[in-house]
């Protein structure tokens, strides 16, 4: 994530404070409640960030939220 920040930063000043604003918002909701977005069928769930192309994906543990990435969307990946 320090990596993306660091890339956006160099691509606009600001942007990456920007970019690590946004991820903290998603994690502030994902705290103040996590099941309100839906699980899959891996057992896994998603939130969605707005201005940039990522997605956090988790789980929810007892009273945990467990995050498994923090992912760019647009970048290649493992198959699923």
């Amino acid at each position: 994530m320090l990596l993306a920040a660091r890339w956006y930063e160099s691509q606009r000043k600001g942007l990456g404070a920007e970019f690590i604003d946004e991820v903290g918002r998603l994690l502030a909701s994902l705290a103040q409640n996590a099941l309100l977005y839906p699980e899959r069928d891996d057992g896994f769930r998603r939130i969605y960030a707005r201005r940039f192309p990522y997605v956090v994906s988790y789980r929810v543990q007892r009273e945990c939220v467990v995050i498994l990435s923090v992912l760019h969307m647009r970048r290649d990946r493992p198959s699923e």
